[in-house]
């Protein structure tokens, strides 16, 4: 992670520097919590990032964009995180070729090469209001392992401190399978989970999700609310665009985590007029589609809500499935004992993560375990899944406390 602070041509800095007592007033809070709940996310695709071209920058967009955020940061005191796209579409329109090709490593390359355009335009863009930018290039190994969570979470409470707008993308360049996020969608989404964001935001080339496919039903109705994320909609959810890695299913299983962490999330049209400043301030409107927070029981900074959300983002190793007891205790934050785990698929030891089934084979959560999976005919009666050490990703259910 690196926070480039440039100047504009004029030589005059866009930014206040921060002064020795900014930087040290943490008061009694932890430097690891971000408190305030006022944490905006904005994830922007490589579709709607991209010209009329299909190949470069449009940067008035972009300029339209900073515009919104400015205001929601100096008028509205909200602290804003901006998930940018368009890395490897970029590097394809700068190195002449006609399509992205499928090899990895060229794509990582073509990433690389166009890294560095996105975070210049947007630095262009956000200096007529002059709020400096920073760059963070994140993998899934800074969510999954906990001091680099940490790391993560006071670096950017920091950035909020000064007044930054941390620009951030998946380090593609060196991701592997082990450590790649997939797409931007779930990005934006672990990050929301982590700082407690109020809103995320994920703007895309769809105005909302629909009750039919609109291309092919003309009777389609948009779904302004939902409650919860249900399996017949993530099965109904489209694939990726031409130019991105998401699409409408990721973007609804990032949503339905976010939603579990207690993140309100919304789906909407990147060319809306004004649609960060419309979603994010007006509670009442209904451009695009909200897909509403869970509430936790526990203020936010509250140390084992932020290890639950920890949870909720790690790589699992192994599967437990559960009856309807181990459930009905899942869903409750209470202990799991070994008795009410039917079924373990993988290999996971005492501390690893693991993802928890129903009886379906839905999956409810993630938890740590508290035995090895080849222990369990050792340890009847014994707790599996202790209370906190449990994230829930469905909404609660009638006569279960959450």
């Amino acid at each position: 992670m690196c926070i480039r602070d440039r100047s504009n041509t004029s030589g005059q800095n866009l930014a206040v520097s921060p002064t020795d007592s900014d930087i040290n007033n943490f008061g009694c809070v932890s430097p690891y919590s971000i408190v305030d709940n006022d944490v905006v996310v904005i994830k922007i695709g490589s579709n709607s990032l991209l010209g009329a071209d299909g190949k470069s920058l449009d940067e008035e967009y972009m300029k339209k964009i900073a515009d919104q955020v400015s205001v929601l940061m100096k008028d509205h005191g909200k602290k804003v995180v901006l998930v940018s796209s368009g890395a490897c579409a970029v590097g394809v329109q700068t190195m002449g070729m006609s399509e992205k090709p499928e090899s990895v490593e060229e794509c990582q390359a073509l990433s690389a090469i166009g890294q560095i355009h996105v975070i210049t335009k947007w630095e262009r863009a956000f200096a007529p209001h002059k709020l400096l930018c920073s760059q963070l290039m994140l993998t899934h190994h800074d969510f999954n392992i906990r001091s680099s969570c940490k790391n993560l979470i006071a670096t950017l409470r920091v950035l909020f401190q000064w007044g930054i707008v941390p620009i951030v993308n998946e380090n593609d360049p060196i991701a592997t399978s082990e450590l790649t996020v997939g797409d931007n969608d779930r990005l934006a989404a672990l990050l929301s989970s982590q700082v407690a964001a109020k809103h995320l935001l994920l703007l895309t080339d769809i105005n909302g999700l629909y009750d039919a496919d609109p291309r092919f039903n003309p009777e389609a109705k948009k779904l302004d609310i939902i409650e919860a994320v249900t399996k017949t909609m993530l099965n109904a959810a489209g694939g990726p665009g031409a130019k991105g890695r998401g699409g409408m299913r990721s973007k609804l299983e990032s949503a339905r985590f976010a939603a579990a962490c207690g993140v309100c999330a919304i789906i909407a049209h990147s060319r809306e007029e004004q649609v960060v400043l419309r979603t994010i301030l007006d509670e009442n409107s209904q451009i695009g589609t909200k897909i509403l927070p869970v509430p936790w029981d526990q203020p936010a900074d509250d140390a084992v809500n932020e290890r639950r959300r920890w949870i909720a983002c790690k790589r699992t190793t192994g599967v437990v499935t559960v009856d309807q007891a181990g459930e009905d205790n899942f869903m409750a934050r209470g202990d799991i004992n070994t008795d009410h785990i039917v079924e373990h698929e993988g290999t996971f030891g005492v501390g690893d993560t693991v993802e928890v089934r129903d009886a379906s084979g839905h999956e409810i959560g993630r938890a740590v375990t508290s035995i090895s999976n080849t222990s369990f005919n050792d340890h009847s009666h014994e707790v599996a899944i202790g209370c906190d050490d449990l994230a829930i990703l469905e909404p609660p259910r009638p006569n279960t406390t959450h």
